[in-house]
């Protein structure tokens, strides 16, 4: 986030009277955009003297830890998201797993209501984790899609969301309200009990990203989403589906912070299990191009660092294909709109 971004999100935080308290950071381990988007967070809460606690799981739990290292990080432990192999198959294995989502938030119930008794909290953010609130500290929701897109049982799954979401203090939308917003009808008010606030974009880049020429890679390919779709999507990357030539420079981040192992590419490629945050944006300021998944993270970052890409929605996740139709044109992403 720019230096005005972060000054507009610190002085929001202070109209919520967020300093020098006890804060819980619960954080979605599906993907890594929900950990990076909560970075900025993290670091505003920091600024204004707050003791941040951190609870997730898995790669986003990683990337945090890398990025705040010696802070509190709680491990909740809960199994990952599985997609398909298809679109179909990923809508069915969706469904099958909603009742271990359902399960899931009573364990998060009652996991949050132990810290919060043994380490005192003042307040929880919960980004995208239902059961993640208690009576014992303001608990706020935080999320982009107050209308889930769905292929089948549209208006239970909303009437579910909405049930769920009016059970926190408040709802904090990472996006602009009105014709500016990046992520369209997803992020269109409900008829919630709960206050509503749009706190604008959030990315884990501090700057635009500058053009440097000559470029040193042709693309740069940044991978994210749960399995098999991220190793899928490397698949085709290196099949060649997404290069016109087998002789430029390309560079892949597979997205993989827990990862030891190298990835054998080809002579004229460079691959990085993982980045931290000012060497991806050095990486993506060196290359002409961008490739990446259509991510809500991923166009906040894109929005943040002023560069456009080429947008491929993971097969499956109506999200993702809603959001690359929406940002087929650039003009959101560049706020031209």
């Amino acid at each position: 986030m720019t230096e005005q971004a972060n000054k507009s999100l610190q002085n929001f935080l202070l109209s919520r009277e967020l300093s020098n308290k006890k804060v819980l950071v619960c954080i979605l381990n599906w993907g890594l955009g929900h950990a990076s988007r909560c970075i900025p967070l993290i670091e505003s809460f920091e600024k204004l003297n707050n003791e941040v606690f951190v609870l997730s799981s898995g790669p986003a739990l990683e990337l945090i830890s890398k990025n705040f290292p010696g802070r509190k990080c709680i491990d909740s432990g809960e199994a990952d998201m599985r997609y398909g192999k298809s679109s179909l198959a990923t809508s069915i294995k969706i469904a099958l797993q909603s009742p271990r989502f359902i399960r899931n938030i009573r364990v998060e119930e009652k996991l949050v209501e132990e810290i919060c008794q043994q380490e005192q909290i003042d307040f929880i953010l919960s980004d995208n984790r239902y059961g993640c609130r208690s009576k014992l500290a303001k608990s706020v929701f935080l999320g982009h899609q107050l209308n889930i897109p769905v292929p089948i049982g549209g208006s239970v799954v909303q009437a579910l969301n909405k049930r769920l979401l009016n059970r926190f203090d408040e709802v904090w939308v990472p996006d602009y309200e009105g014709p500016q917003s990046l992520a369209g009808r997803l992020a269109k008010v409900l008829d919630l009990k709960v206050p509503i606030a749009y706190i604008g974009p959030l990315s884990r880049f501090n700057r635009k990203a500058a053009e440097r020429m000559p470029s040193v890679y042709d693309k740069i390919f940044i991978l994210s989403g749960p399995e098999p779709q991220r190793s899928l999507f490397e698949a085709d990357i290196l099949a060649g589906k997404y290069t016109e030539s087998s002789d430029g420079r390309m560079v892949i981040v597979r997205g993989l912070p827990q990862e030891k192992g190298e990835l054998k590419v080809p002579e004229n490629w460079a691959s990085f299990n993982h980045l931290n945050t000012e060497e991806l944006l050095n990486l993506i300021e060196e290359s002409k191009e961008i490739v990446c998944r259509s991510g809500y993270s991923s166009i906040m970052d894109l929005h943040t660092i002023q560069r456009v890409a080429k947008l491929v929605p993971t097969p499956g996740q109506a999200e993702q294909e809603y959001l690359a139709l929406l940002h087929k044109s650039s003009d959101l992403i560049l706020g031209n709109s």
